[in-house]
């Protein structure tokens, strides 16, 4: 386990106190915030009288137990009777989410080193509306009952069973590997989009109105459009991108963030489920090779021939 130390005792090399089991997603995803910053050394434990004489000690961190929350002390817990720390729509934080807030830049820079603070800070406001709000959400009883698998219901599992033969510190572990392997996806997931922020709005600058043409595919290209400044992306109808395979994909720009699913434009209704000569037939477009049921996504096998359909779609 990269960087996390589970104690079974107290002793020198502590530098971390949470809870015993069973783990939660706040404690789980806090621990594996921390281990990108140092190697964590980890107590689990309720005894008051040792979490009070070490609050506030150098070195210390303590989370989700202890019942103060006190940054200037190391102590980040939310379960005491003055704990009042809420969100802005009113959702109290938890551990997790107290700790992103401190130590989220870090943690990103760490993972992501190119990035610079300001970057980096927008990264952490990516993740914190994704990932960590549902987890705060979830640990107060302020979340919604949906029928999928939550992340904090994924940690969960890694619990033993009531009738298991199995040591709770080692599915802790496990729970904290998982949190970490989220937490670093979901980074440079954000990083790469902001990344690619630059080679969107060129594309925008660059296009005739109608449509955008990257020669590679860029993740979050639609996010980056939805939101620019340049008056031109309100009027953009497609993005032709090259795929990986070698093909040149067309997608239907959504209207709006709140209507993902839609498009501006939709491919032509002649056109749509239609594959290689029937698409080509319909379409006049040599190379044309698939034209999506729904109408949003359509394939040709040239540049030019993805930029004739999204031309064609335009001004059907």
């Amino acid at each position: 386990m990269a960087n996390i130390f589970v104690q079974k005792e107290m002793n020198s090399l502590v530098n971390a106190i949470t809870h015993t089991a069973p783990h939660h997603g706040d404690e789980v995803f806090a621990t594996a915030m921390l281990s990108f910053l140092f190697p964590l050394h980890v107590y689990r434990t309720r005894d008051q009288a040792l979490i009070d004489s070490l609050m506030g000690t150098p070195g210390y961190i303590i989370y989700d137990v202890g019942g103060a929350y006190n940054p200037a002390l190391g102590a980040y817990d939310h379960h005491g009777r003055d704990f009042h720390a809420k969100r802005d729509d009113g959702i109290m934080y938890s551990s997790a989410g107290l700790i992103w807030r401190d130590y989220g830049v870090a943690v990103v820079m760490s993972i992501s080193p190119d990035l610079n603070a300001t970057q980096a800070q927008v990264v952490v406001d990516k993740i914190d509306s994704i990932l960590i709000h549902g987890i705060d959400a979830r640990d107060n009883g302020a979340s919604e009952e949906v029928d999928e698998m939550t992340v904090s219901d994924v940690v969960s599992i890694f619990n033993p069973n009531w009738d298991d033969e199995c040591d709770p510190d080692d599915g802790f572990v496990d729970a904290c590997e998982f949190a970490r392997m989220v937490l670093e996806r979901e980074v440079k997931a954000a990083a790469s989009v902001l990344r690619g922020v630059y080679f969107v709005e060129r594309a925008i600058a660059d296009s005739n109105g109608t449509y955008i043409v990257l020669e590679r595919y860029v993740g979050g290209w639609i996010e980056t459009v939805l939101k620019s400044h340049n008056p031109k992306a309100s009027e953009l109808l497609y993005c032709v991108f090259r795929a990986k395979n070698g093909d040149w994909n067309v997608q239907a720009i959504p209207p709006s963030f709140d209507r993902l699913l839609g498009q501006r434009k939709p491919f032509p209704e002649s056109w749509r489920g239609l594959r290689d000569g029937d698409l080509v037939s319909a379409s006049g477009v040599e190379t044309a090779t698939f034209c999506h049921s729904a109408g949003f996504f359509a394939v040709a096998k040239t540049r030019g021939d993805a930029i004739a359909l999204a031309t064609l779609a335009a001004e059907a």
